[in-house]
C-alpha cells in the first residue's frame, strides 16, 4: 500500500521568483554520497512492510532534500503516532529554492494528521534532533521540546513533538505562506 502520492508545492527559487518543487517517494538511485547522513545506508534498512518511507524533495530534477518516516505501529489503520527518523536538506549555498525542510515536515504532518488517533490533544508526530537543528524545529517549524535523548555515544538528542492541533497548525500557515500544495 502507497501512502505517499506525488505532490507539487510551491517555492521561492533562488532568483526570488514563485516556482515549484516536487515531492515524492524516494528510490536507490536518489541517494547522495557525500550529505551529513549515510542515506544509501538508511535507504538499505528500510522496512516498507513496517511502514517505514522515505521521501524526497526536488526542484527543476536536482536534489534538494530527504526525509525518512516511520508509522507506529505498523499497520496504518491503527497508526498511534509518526515519527521523523532522518531529514536533511542540502546547505543554503547550495540550494535552488526555499523552503524544503519545511515542505518534508509538512507532508509526514499530513500522514500523522491522516492516520493518527484524531483528538485535538493527541501526540501525533515526534523526531530527536541533533544539536544543531535544536533552533530549526523549536524556532521555525515551532515543535514542542518535550525531552533529551541520547542519538549515540556522547551525542545528545532533543526529543519534539507535534500534538494534532499544532500539526493542523503548522500546514495552515505554511499553505498561507506558499499555496496549497497539488496532488500529481
Amino acid at each position: 500500500m502507497d501512502i505517499t502520492p506525488t505532490i507539487r508545492v510551491n517555492v521561492i527559487n533562488q532568483f526570488n521568483q514563485n516556482d515549484f518543487a516536487v515531492i515524492s517517494k524516494a528510490n536507490q538511485d536518489d541517494m547522495p554520497k557525500n550529505w551529513q547522513c549515510n542515506w544509501t545506508e538508511l535507504f538499505a534498512g528500510l522496512e516498507e512492510e513496517y511502514y517505514e518511507g522515505m521521501l524526497k524533495i526536488e526542484h527543476r530534477s536536482s536534489l534538494l532534500g530527504l526525509v525518512k518516516f516511520a508509522l507506529y505501529p505498523d499497520p496504518p489503520e491503527q497508526v498511534e503516532f509518526v515519527e521523523i527518523l532522518n531529514l536533511e536538506a542540502v546547505s543554503r549555498s547550495y540550494r535552488s529554492a526555499n523552503p524544503i525542510g519545511q515542505w518534508l515536515v509538512w507532508y509526514v504532518c499530513h500522514l500523522a494528521i491522516q492516520y493518527c488517533p484524531h483528538g485535538s490533544a493527541t501526540q501525533i508526530l515526534f523526531l530527536t534532533s541533533v544539536h544543531d537543528a535544536f533552533e530549526y524545529y523549536r524556532d521555525i517549524i515551532k515543535m514542542e521540546y518535550i525531552s533529551e535523548s541520547s542519538l549515540g555515544p556522547g551525542e545528545d538528542g532533543y526529543v519534539f513533538r507535534f500534538k494534532r492541533q499544532d500539526a493542523i497548525q503548522f500546514c495552515n500557515i505554511l499553505e498561507e505562506l506558499y499555496g496549497s500544495p497539488t496532488l500529481l
